[in-house]
């Protein structure tokens, strides 16, 4: 069954210092949304950079709910990409032992029901040796909280920039498997989900 996912880059940092590599949450973010597209999902992706949300003042429900004012239209787009997805992939930098803070402030502009009874799973990178694990249970506790179901499984890239290239093309067939094996069982739960919300 062919699903919808949005895929959400979590980090707005331009590069590391000492590096001119990139953005390599763009990398990651290309990786994911590459396989799912070749699997025949349809695919959303939202840029945090781009979207360039304010620190929250208001959750996107609220913009209708509270106040006298229009929510801005690429707010909305983000909102609405959330809210029909059968399932969310967040790709999430470590970043003192947590997630970056663009990511938890756009979990923070949610509101229950957008994520309730939908699949979310986590790919973490980092360009040292552990992938991101750190930033990872502060991530999954927060789409918790949210009603999402997080997929038990964590894809982790340690030294992202060895396995991925600029355009998300993968260098090590190792990885290639694991991330089929992961999107796999990420399908799994959200067609599962899906079929229980019908």
């Amino acid at each position: 069954m062919s699903l919808a996912y949005t895929v959400i880059c979590g980090s707005v940092r331009e590069t590391r210092i000492g590096s001119r590599d990139g953005r390599m949450g763009l990398r990651v973010s290309r990786m994911v949304c590459q396989e799912l597209e070749k699997q025949g999902h349809k695919v959303n992706f939202i840029d945090l950079k781009d979207l360039n949300l304010p620190m929250l003042k208001y959750t996107f429900a609220e913009y209708d709910d509270l106040i006298d004012e229009d929510i801005p239209e690429s707010y909305q787009t983000a909102w609405d990409q959330i809210k029909k997805a059968d399932g969310v992939i967040f790709i999430s930098a470590e970043y003192n032992h947590n997630m970056p803070p663009a990511l938890k402030n756009f979990i923070d502009h949610l509101s229950m029901g957008d994520l309730s009874q939908k699949m979310a799973a986590v790919v973490a990178y980092s360009i040292g040796p552990f992938g991101g694990c750190r930033a990872v249970p502060a991530l999954k506790e927060s789409l918790t909280v949210l009603g999402a179901i997080s997929l038990p499984d964590v894809l982790l890239l340690p030294t992202v920039e060895k396995a991925i290239e600029e355009d998300g093309k993968i260098k090590d067939e190792k990885l290639e498997n694991r991330l089929k094996k992961f999107l796999n069982k990420a399908h799994w739960l959200a067609e599962a989900l899906k079929n229980h919300r019908n």
